[in-house]
């Protein structure tokens, strides 16, 4: 599996997106993928992956990236990013960390190093509207 950190963030949107999908980047519960969903998305976005059972896509009019409700797919459930290049960003912080957690296994279960993480991958998001999402990687 690639590390979302050896992702080129030269290439443009669509290429990027495709990259991504394809080397089938994974960051804790974040999953790149053009996996179907059982019911259609609504034309508005374009699918980019899951949250666990979730949907990550891009709402076409602002670029921003969302969560959908993978019972309610017209439903947004929350703001992930300003962009998929900023969620990249974002994603590579968190990254980041599970790579230190390898090495100090406390940090696993550190709430104050995970909420500190959390807040500056919201920050490299594109600020604190983002920063529920980021809570939710780490369960907290």
């Amino acid at each position: 599996m690639t590390k979302i950190s050896a992702i080129s963030l030269q290439d443009n949107e669509q290429d990027l997106i495709r990259e991504l999908v394809k080397t089938e980047v994974e960051v804790s519960m974040t999953a790149f993928n053009f996996n179907p969903e059982f019911e259609a998305i609504p034309s508005n976005f374009d699918k980019i992956g899951n949250f666990e059972l979730d949907v990550l896509a891009i709402e076409k009019s602002s670029g921003q990236v969302v969560m959908l409700d993978h019972d309610q797919l017209n439903f947004i459930m929350g703001k992930v990013a300003e962009n998929i290049y900023s969620f990249v960003r974002a994603l590579i912080e968190i990254e980041k960390f599970f790579e230190r957690c390898q090495q100090d296994e406390k940090l696993y279960d550190d709430e104050v190093a995970m909420r500190t993480v959390a807040k500056k991958a919201s920050e490299l998001a594109g600020g604190s509207a983002y920063v529920n999402y980021y809570f939710m990687t780490f369960g907290i």
